[in-house]
């Protein structure tokens, strides 16, 4: 049996029958799973060692760290250096992105929203739900820690970075080890399963001098499970670096819909804190978080608008999503009011609600499409 996840915890099961979309990958190199390569952990500056073999190689510690950095950012590298050369004269540049939020747009939500499945040729396609994304097992670093940049997947819709999160030096979020998770903003259209994701992670952690950060995860793997006994499951995979364990909780899903949600303040106070998020049966307890402004304030665009930090959730047909917020206003989380609203799923259009917080209330928009 095949692992389900190119990392170094996986799971098995058998393959379900799929079709796929052959990339372009001619000049053959093996690129299922770059990681860093091992070595000994070296931390600190200024201080001379010897950093090598031989009565006459001495540099200092600084130097040796540098060393370390190109070493465990080097597999990510080889894999950039290969979509450069034999994807981008097909794919477009490394660095472009999918997933632009207009309807009808060919690889990004509400695809099919207004003009309903197309009356032939279109064939549905499983496809990946994210739940969240946590660094865990610390090796040469101490909680809490501040970390900024980059987790993406691509997939065979168009091969384009399909971000999941994506911070600079001066937007960090501070990770504790209690609360580990990285605050997602993707992804921004469902993932598809028809040839394997290709998930690219590069993480740093901001120090006090600014030189981008010391690396704490840089790899390059591909979920490869086509178990068709783990579909609606949400499981856990996890993938090792040098420095860390990412932990991606996850759902593959039977041809879902796709479901973009859009909050939008309607009358009340414009002054609170909230947490949104959705949730369907096939979930248990998990849920997939859309919002939480933890100690800010929610933010509004000028036209009433919520700011989500995700918008797009996937929804078995048949099933119903449940969309629920939990807000309070002054700090007071205690008093925290408690709304819900269920819409069954549609394989195109809108469906339309309401939030009551008491305080404020916010309406709620919610665009279906099918995928295919």
């Amino acid at each position: 049996m095949e692992p389900a996840w190119s990392g170094s915890e996986a799971m098995t099961g058998k393959k379900q029958d799929h079709g796929t979309m052959s990339s372009p990958r001619e000049d053959g190199r093996n690129l299922r799973h770059i990681s860093s390569p091992r070595e000994e952990d070296r931390h600190g500056t200024e201080i001379e060692e010897d950093c090598g073999e031989g009565e006459d190689i001495v540099v200092t510690k600084k130097q040796c760290v540098e060393e370390d950095e190109e070493q465990v950012v080097g597999g990510l590298k080889e894999f950039r250096k290969f979509w450069e050369e034999s994807m981008s004269p097909h794919f477009g540049p490394l660095t472009a992105t999918t997933g632009m939020y207009t309807t009808g747009s060919e690889s990004g939500p509400m695809r099919y929203t207004d003009s309903g499945p197309p009356s032939f040729g279109g064939i549905p396609y499983d496809a990946l739900e994210i739940f969240s994304i946590k660094v865990t097992e610390l090796k040469g670093f101490e909680w809490p820690i501040r970390v900024f940049g980059l987790v993406a997947v691509r997939d065979s819709m168009d091969h384009k970075r399909n971000v999941l999160f994506d911070r600079s030096e001066e937007d960090s979020q501070t990770l504790t080890e209690k609360d580990s998770s990285l605050v997602l903003t993707g992804p921004t259209r469902a993932i598809a399963l028809i040839d394997p994701p290709e998930f690219e992670v590069e993480l740093r952690i901001l120090g006090s001098r600014p030189s981008g950060g010391k690396i704490l995860s840089a790899v390059y793997f591909e979920y490869t499970n086509r178990n068709s006994a783990s579909t609606g499951l949400v499981q856990t995979w996890t993938e090792r670096s040098k420095r860390s364990k990412i932990e991606v909780k996850c759902s593959q899903l039977n041809a879902p819909l796709e479901a973009t949600i859009e909050l939008c303040h309607l009358e009340g106070s414009v002054d609170f804190h909230g947490q949104f998020y959705a949730h369907m049966e096939h979930m248990g307890e998990e849920h997939i978080v859309l919002l939480d402004s933890r100690d800010d304030k929610v933010t509004l665009k000028p036209d009433g608008h919520v700011m989500l930090s995700r918008k797009v959730v996937l929804v078995e047909e048949g099933a119903r999503l449940v969309l629920g917020v939990k807000a309070w206003q002054n700090g007071d989380v205690d008093s925290a009011v408690v709304d819900t609203a269920v819409f069954p799923a549609r394989f195109h259009s809108r469906s339309n609600g309401c939030f009551d917080v008491g305080f404020c209330k916010m309406s709620i928009s919610v665009a279906w499409s099918v995928l295919c």
